[in-house]
């Protein structure tokens, strides 16, 4: 992770992280912060805390998470409630799934959607993972582990999935479903020299199915996906071995296997690695779900993982239009495009859609 100076959120002090644990203020000495990660729509900052009487029972470290003062950002979280989305996810449906995430001390959002912060758990000594480096066999399986605990308690529970704040109105699909057509043009301006002409040609032809289309009906399978599942979102090395899944800004209602073909075809850098691997991977995620008593037929996900691999295309065009530019942005947002194109082409998407 990068390490910069952080910017604190407005009315973060120390009486306000003390009033978080319940203590009163003079329980906390004070507290530093510096800024982490590689977050394109908000901003990661680790508090190290200094307690009075160094007290055992409170974390000597937490993760602030916060709005980002990128103006384009900004916009975009509001435009697309995405801060709202993850307050009301550790709020409310973190507690009914046993995805690992971190432990939330604290979460708030204005009604406008555009200032939050969460107070989240220092997982160090994991790290997050590298969407440039892309990720093994072995990390996919345990990533695909946490999909299916995810995934396994909402699937077809209307309770949770007709939820208000999770759903997305058709004025606002209609408006995401023409920012792709809209942002197409400059993608493939930016990217010039970078991706590959083939690429370009099955972006031209994927852009204009979506257009043609029209709205999507609803998947045959429906549950709560994370939508931007992939290893940048990710921490691993916990002592027990398990993923944390961060960043949940874009939780959603979805067909359980759209966060599958989307982790594999943007998180494994090697195509034909990818190729060899996923029917198997699959094969493995339907046996957790199984597990967790939520069966999914083998044929049917394998059709719906083809289906969805044009997810973290579509995702790669309009997240690097909509976030704030870094270097390091422009390349992932670049290889998330390069990967599930190959994915696409491999798995003859189009013909699906």
């Amino acid at each position: 992770m990068s390490v910069q100076a952080a910017t604190l959120p407005a009315g973060l002090t120390r009486d306000e992280l003390a009033q978080c644990f319940g203590v009163p203020a003079d329980a906390l000495h004070g507290f530093s912060s510096e800024a982490i990660g590689t977050g394109q729509i908000a901003d990661s900052i680790c508090l190290t805390l200094d307690w009075a009487g160094g007290r055992s029972d409170l974390p000597t470290s937490v993760v602030a998470k916060c709005t980002s003062p990128d103006e384009t950002s900004l916009a975009s979280a509001k435009l697309l409630k995405l801060y709202i989305k993850e307050v009301n996810w550790y709020r409310e449906l973190a507690p009914l799934s046993t995805v690992r995430v971190p432990e939330c001390h604290s979460a708030r959002v204005n009604e406008a959607g555009d200032d939050f912060l969460l107070l989240l758990e220092d997982c160090a000594p994991a790290e997050q993972g590298n969407q440039l480096a892309g990720i093994d066999i072995q990390q996919v399986e345990s990533a695909l582990d946490e999909a299916a605990r995810l995934h396994a308690p909402f699937l077809g529970n209307r309770d949770v999935v007709d939820r208000g704040w999770l759903q997305t109105d058709a004025e606002t699909s209609t408006m995401i479903r023409g920012l792709l057509s809209q942002f197409w043009p400059a993608f493939k301006d930016r990217y010039q020299g970078r991706l590959s002409r083939e690429l370009f040609e099955l972006g031209d032809d994927y852009v204009a199915r979506v257009q043609a289309a029209g709205d999507e009906p609803e998947p045959a399978l429906v549950t709560v996906t994370h939508g931007d599942f992939r290893i940048d979102n990710m921490l691993f090395g916990t002592p027990d071995g398990r993923v944390v899944v961060l960043d949940w800004q874009t939780v959603a209602p979805g067909h359980p296997l759209s966060d599958v073909a989307y982790l594999l075809g943007t998180s494994i850098a090697d195509s034909g690695l990818r190729r060899d691997e996923e029917q198997r991977l699959v094969g493995f995620y339907c046996e957790q779900m199984a597990a967790l008593g939520a069966a999914i037929d083998g044929e049917q996900a394998w059709s719906a993982y083809r289906r969805y691999a044009c997810n973290g295309f579509a995702m790669a065009i309009t997240a690097s239009m909509l976030a704030r530019r870094t270097e390091r942005g422009d390349e992932m947002f670049a290889v998330m495009a390069e990967r599930p194109a190959q994915q696409m082409m491999d798995l003859d998407t189009l013909s699906l859609l």
